[in-house]
């Protein structure tokens, strides 16, 4: 999303930056430097910084909804901000829809990224579907799935209609029957997700708990550009690294804790964690079964095509896929149409064919 922004010939010099539930949210302290609202801001004046110096003159905005009686501390904390221009709106987010709109304007130079990060799961895709339908309106959506697989089947009428907020009317009828629960739930909602914004592309990375290896949540990305894909998928390499070392320390705390016992190994640096490159590996290794499954499937696919299949649908990068498919060639199973004799990687408009061995 930044390189849209970065670009010289880019066309926008307006970021505006919506965030629907902005809390503060569970804090007893009045030092609110770690809540969602002031790290965002934190990231705006750096994505700033970074622009300025690539010769990009660009006015930083922020639109905080916060729905809770902790809105009047929201307005508190951003009133004595001066250098971004922050406007803040009591109520639920999906009633604020035009509110915001009206705040953002018409500017076909204004580029928005909505962050939805509820506190469950009930937000009413069809009320903010025209909002996110404007152009140049990108989204990073927080699906708690750890929580929306609770109760699908809850007793209480009201729990279970909520969940067709999200994923729609009679979404249990939609789901994939060839998948399991979870990942009908999850293809589902990349589908709702999707269509509501009228976005090419929504990839998904998924986010563990910090002492379990067990899911927490997904954060989705809807984008209409292609360089927002590629460089998400380039960014979460290094958020599941840092993802890993910081649930690799909390770990320890909570052995030693548990324990009441000192680790060493972990004090002195020498029980590292690798669990964020063989998660890399195991997707790497779905992304080659799905590339052979589609060649095999047609007479060829540009290349441009593969690197939008895999990027969308697994946690890998451009130049994993670019290995994958320079591999394939050298081990014989993939022929490369159009490739210059000196380039290192395929044009977009390369043919890749599957070759059958006899």
């Amino acid at each position: 999303m930044w390189d849209t922004l970065a670009s010289p010939n880019s066309l926008y010099n307006e970021f505006v930056f919506v965030d629907g539930f902005a809390g503060p949210w569970q804090l007893n302290e009045q030092d609110y430097k770690y809540t969602s609202f002031l790290r965002a801001i934190a990231k705006l004046r750096k994505v700033k910084e970074a622009l300025t110096a690539k010769g990009r003159q660009i006015t930083m905005r922020a639109i905080f909804v916060e729905k809770s009686e902790r809105y009047s501390e929201l307005e508190k904390s951003v009133k004595e901000i001066k250098d971004i221009k922050i406007d803040t709106l009591k109520g639920e987010f999906e009633e604020n829809i035009t509110n915001i709109s009206n705040l953002i304007g018409n500017s076909s130079s204004t580029f928005v990224l909505t962050f939805v990060d509820p506190t469950g799961w009930s937000v009413d895709l069809d009320a903010i579907s025209s909002f996110l339908k404007r152009p140049s309106n990108e989204v990073i959506y927080n699906f708690m799935y750890s929580f929306i697989r609770r109760f699908p089947d809850h007793p209480d009428e009201k729990i279970r209609k909520s969940y067709d907020l999200p994923l729609g009317k009679d979404w249990q009828n939609k789901l994939n029957k060839e998948l399991s629960f979870d990942k009908a739930v999850l293809e589902l909602f990349q589908y709702r997700l999707k269509i509501s914004g009228n976005y090419k592309y929504v990839p998904k990375l998924e986010i563990l708990k910090p002492t379990v290896d067990a899911t927490h949540f997904f954060l989705y990305y809807g984008t209409r550009n292609r360089k927002g894909l590629i460089e998400f998928r380039g960014v979460q390499r290094k958020t599941l690294h840092e993802q890993n070392e910081l649930r690799h320390a909390t770990k320890g705390q909570t052995r030693e804790s548990r324990t009441g016992q000192p680790d060493f190994l972990h004090k002195a640096g020498l029980d590292h964690s690798n669990d964020d490159e063989k998660h890399h590996t195991e997707q790497i290794t779905f992304a080659k079964k799905h590339l052979k499954q589609l060649l095999q499937s047609r007479r060829f696919i540009l290349f441009w095509e593969i690197t939008d299949i895999l990027l969308e649908k697994f946690e890998v990068t451009q130049p994993d896929v670019n290995r994958l498919v320079l591999d394939g060639q050298k081990c014989g199973s993939l022929i490369i149409e159009g490739m210059p004799p000196r380039a290192r990687v395929p044009r977009d408009d390369c043919k890749i064919f599957w070759r059958d061995k006899e």
